[in-house]
């Protein structure tokens, strides 16, 4: 086997193994983005689905743990305010509401 066929084509004087190298952390960070994106949509779905359960009376919130009930409460609290600023906020303002 020749030095060319062990390190992969060579493009440019580089080879495509050298090319893949490089390429993988841009992927990785996109990757990661990506996650980290979904991990905050999902949190949004279980916050709801907790929401839903204690509703229905599936769940009590006093069933989840202290830390779970105070997180839950905060974030149910931050959503309030944050509505209750909907009134008040310009249309062209970057605020998410629930």
């Amino acid at each position: 086997m020749d030095d060319q066929s062990h390190r992969g084509s060579h493009r440019n004087g580089r080879s495509t193994s050298d090319n893949r190298h490089r390429e993988a952390p841009t992927e990785k960070r996109q990757l990661r983005e990506r996650l980290a994106e979904s991990d905050l949509e999902l949190v949004r779905v279980l916050e709801d689905l907790i929401a839903t359960l204690i509703e229905k009376r599936v769940i009590l919130l006093t069933d989840l743990p202290v830390a779970a009930q105070r997180k839950l409460s905060d974030r149910l609290d931050l959503r309030s305010q944050l509505t209750s600023l909907e009134g008040i906020v310009a249309d062209g303002d970057d605020v998410m509401l629930p």
